[in-house]
């Protein structure tokens, strides 16, 4: 077991470097190729918005499936929110198009191709992310690690394909390379592992109150992150302009480094500090949770120190100096991921092991600060 937890958090980073290694060179081989208001159009639509909605279309349900004991049976339950809701939201967004693209200050001239690469990525990853989750729970770690990081290396075989082979460079095919590469990752997951998804799906199983009241607030404790970074960078699309965006996305990628760590830290906590085995063997016993994630923070300080001092040279030799607007941010985005880190870790712990009624109180505050 020692072993086990081990290699597959390892395996987890290393699936968490080839994903975000591939989606920072697909970033810059296209930022390289097109100006800053393009890429800022591409991030903001195939990127942000998806990931903006997706915290509607998900909800909790990823944190739901990853509990081990109870989790698979709910499933079917999830498909069918995660599409309903995606396809609602897609309808409300074609509907309110001039308002959502004047508030965004989008170009309504290029509004069906921009709709339509919103959508797809809207749906499949709000699927795939279930499904993520569901494998998660299974204890299928390697799994899990592999379908995470596929959309992020199709992304960039097709992005290498079309500029570097067929000399391709046009805005409207870079954006469509962006915005299907999930869709072609869902497809392929469904293909290969089509047994334990679709038996799953043949009960739409409602979860009971303490589970999804569990998942709630797992989900509402990593909000602080995520949210805040998409409501920052739609703020700044609306009121400093797409190019502006675009630096931000630039930045934020180049702050991806530090989800490595974080990310293996949220990846293995739930579905470990769920199983049936006591704290004190989880956190205190060598080579168990505790010592992988003193060793993830650890990393994280390393990473953090590096990007600090040399935020600008690392922009300027990934993106080009025309990016290089972006790096005065590094430093501050940077410094919030270590409390982040350590916060979000006990939450976890605390929240897996602990009744319901001892933290519930803790959790309505939790939402009211958010709002």
């Amino acid at each position: 077991m020692k072993r086990t937890l081990l290699f597959y958090t390892l395996f987890f980073m290393a699936c968490s470097v080839i994903m975000r290694l591939s989606g920072v060179l697909s970033k810059i081989i296209a930022a390289r190729y097109i100006s800053p208001y393009e890429y800022g159009l591409i991030t903001l639509v195939t990127i942000t918005l998806p990931n903006m909605f997706s915290y509607f279309t998900n909800f909790c349900l990823h944190d739901l499936l990853s509990h081990s004991k109870e989790g698979k049976e709910y499933l079917g339950f999830s498909l069918s929110y995660s599409l309903i809701t995606s396809l609602s939201v897609t309808m409300l967004v074609f509907i309110f198009r001039e308002r959502v693209f004047g508030f965004l200050n989008l170009p309504m001239n290029l509004w069906t191709s921009l709709f339509v690469a919103f959508t797809i990525p809207l749906i499949s990853l709000s699927i795939l992310t279930d499904l993520t989750g569901f494998f998660r729970g299974l204890k299928e770690y390697s799994l899990t690690s592999i379908i995470a990081s596929l959309p992020a290396v199709l992304k960039l075989g097709l992005i290498i394909i079309t500029i570097y082979i067929l000399h391709f460079t046009d805005f409207l095919i870079i954006l469509a390379i962006f915005a299907v590469s999930p869709f072609i990752a869902l497809v392929i997951v469904l293909i290969r592992y089509p047994k334990p998804i679709f038996s799953s799906l043949r009960h739409a199983k409602l979860p009971s109150k303490k589970l999804l009241f569990f998942a709630a607030s797992v989900f509402v404790v990593w909000l602080f992150g995520g949210l805040n970074q998409i409501l920052n960078k739609i703020v700044i699309s609306h009121d400093l302009g797409v190019v502006w965006q675009g630096y931000f996305d630039v930045s934020l990628t180049l702050v991806a480094i530090l989800s490595f760590a974080f990310g293996a830290m949220g990846f293995i906590s739930i579905p470990e500090a769920t199983s049936a085995e006591s704290k004190e063997e989880l956190l205190f016993e060598r080579g168990r949770l505790g010592d992988v994630i003193r060793g993830l923070f650890s990393f994280l300080i390393l990473c953090t120190i590096l990007l600090y001092f040399y935020s600008h040279q690392f922009i300027k030799l990934l993106f080009g100096h025309e990016y290089l607007a972006a790096a005065d941010y590094v430093p501050i985005l940077t410094i919030g991921y270590i409390f982040l880190f350590v916060q979000q870790f006990l939450a976890y712990i605390n929240i897996s092991f602990q009744d319901p009624k001892e933290y519930k109180s803790l959790i309505f505050a939790t939402i009211i600060c958010l709002v």
